[in-house]
């Protein structure tokens, strides 16, 4: 009924508040009884201080001091004295109506301190919460956030300690002491994503979640902190976190963006720096088979001299248009072509490469037009026929196809070679980055890949690899297939025609 008289500790104020509360009754008691006080005037002085003990210590401490002055009055001041005997029946409703009040009112009384207090505690707790917050948002970016974060809050708030477990980096952080053991139960806090609390050991657990997912998981030990306190220094920890976390990440990504564009910058200088001499090789070689006046031996070399100078200026090519697709102000040609005749086109240009490969094609045999960049679509498809001849099995055949479905055009070129690993087939067409199979097989810079995935990037399309050990590799480039208007059909017609 009153909670107050559960679980109350003896305090020495609590003691120091009853032993004067109790001579304060016993002195009014022998006031009255010398005054020759009636009950009632003798009641109410007593009343007196027994709201001052609820007032100043507390209900339980009150309560005796009731129950001592109601004694008190019984014996002194009720007739007949100094007796516990009661000759008027309605005293004994004078002493039960003064008992209840004197317990009414220390209870009001006590709940009004209470309810004082706590409005007191939670002001200040607001306050606390309020100057962290504007710490948090003051935190050092060029710092790790997690250990200012868990000194600010034991600045701030009365903690013995405060550790925080950031999941992203999985390390513990920690400031005050704290017990070795501690670490397990927070990494089971936040596996499990439940909160805990210690009432013993003043200890709070808490998950750290922003939005649906689980950021890390806060611990507080202290006498001063409340389970709505903990909640609210986790949400908090779990914002700075966060907030933390992307700046990083956007400030990595920033970074990466510059080097691109440097990356690119250089990509492009070296380029132009070896297609003049590049140049001017192919056309002194060039120029000495032209004129037929070598033989044997002096024109097989020119000729590797030609051939090898072409390749170069091949590679450079590839790397001027790869810095292109990496810059900003690239921007696509769209026309509408016909895409069997591009293939055609393509597979003449690259008969050198091709030569001891059988080349088949299949479905470029109907008229099929496509919207998109001619130049980029022949780089693109250029490259797959390039790697398809460089890494096939000798003496195998390559195969180009055309494949036109209800949200793509596709087109796919199949080879014989060794088998794509699984976690590779992502990574290929990123930039730089070759397979252990290709550096051993044949040399490479592992930029032609990464141009082809810009192209269709550019198109919004998509370029995919499948490979199985018994059907070999497929390359495909995807485009989106747009449905054509009334006037593309025409133009359809007449190439048809």
């Amino acid at each position: 009924m009153f909670p107050e008289l559960r679980k109350h500790k003896v305090s020495p104020r609590s003691l120091a508040g009853t032993a004067l509360g109790l001579l304060a009754a016993a002195m009014l008691i022998w006031l009255g009884y010398r005054l020759r006080l009636n009950l009632a005037a003798d009641s109410l002085l007593e009343l007196l201080v027994v709201l001052g003990v609820a007032l100043k210590v507390g209900f339980r401490e009150a309560s005796i001091v009731s129950l001592a002055a109601n004694l008190g009055l019984w014996y002194f001041v009720v007739p007949p004295v100094f007796s516990f005997a009661i000759a008027d029946p309605q005293n004994w409703i004078a002493l039960a109506v003064f008992e209840a009040t004197a317990l009414l009112v220390s209870r009001l009384s006590a709940r009004a301190k209470a309810q004082a207090g706590n409005a007191t505690r939670r002001q200040r707790e607001l306050e606390q919460l309020y100057t962290l917050s504007q710490r948090l948002l003051l935190l050092d970016r060029t710092a790790a956030a997690a250990p200012q974060i868990v000194s600010l809050i034991q600045q701030v708030f009365p903690c013995k300690a405060v550790m925080l477990f950031d999941a992203p980096t999985g390390r513990f952080h920690c400031a005050g002491q704290y017990d070795a053991a501690l670490e397990d139960k927070m990494r089971e806090i936040y596996a499990n994503e439940r909160d805990a609390q210690e009432d013993q050991a003043h200890m709070w657990l808490r998950t750290l979640r922003l939005g649906g997912s689980t950021v890390g998981s806060l611990a507080l030990c202290g006498r001063g902190i409340t389970t709505l306190t903990a909640s609210a220094l986790a949400s908090l920890s779990a914002i700075a976190l966060e907030s933390a976390h992307s700046f990083a990440r956007e400030s990595r990504a920033e970074a990466e963006k510059q080097t691109e564009k440097l990356r690119a910058a250089v990509l492009d200088a070296l380029a132009h720096d070896f297609q003049t001499p590049l140049t001017a090789i192919r056309t002194a070689s060039s120029a000495q088979l032209t004129l037929g006046e070598l033989a044997g031996v002096h024109k097989e070399l020119v000729s590797i001299v030609d051939r090898e100078a072409a390749k170069l200026s091949n590679l450079t090519t590839r790397l001027l248009r790869m810095s292109r697709l990496d810059s900003d102000e690239v921007r696509l040609h769209a026309d509408e072509f016909n895409v069997p005749n591009l293939i055609r086109g393509v597979l003449e240009s690259l008969e050198p490469q091709l030569a001891g490969h059988a080349v088949r094609a299949t479905g470029i045999e109907k008229t099929l037009t496509l919207q998109a960049d001619s130049e980029l679509t022949a780089i693109a498809l250029t490259q797959l026929l390039d790697n398809a001849a460089k890494y096939s099995d000798p003496g195998s055949a390559i195969t180009i196809s055309l494949e036109q479905q209800a949200d793509e055009i596709r087109i796919l070129v199949h080879n014989f070679g060794p088998v794509i690993p699984v976690e590779q087939r992502a990574r290929i067409f990123e930039r730089f980055v070759r397979g252990a199979w290709q550096e051993q097989q044949v040399s490479g810079t592992g930029i032609g890949l990464s141009v082809t995935k810009k192209v269709m990037e550019a198109h919004g399309g998509r370029v995919f690899v499948k490979s199985e050990a018994d059907r070999g590799n497929t390359f495909a480039l995807a485009f989106p297939n747009r449905p054509a208007s009334a006037g593309d059909e025409r133009r359809q017609l007449e190439l048809a025609t």
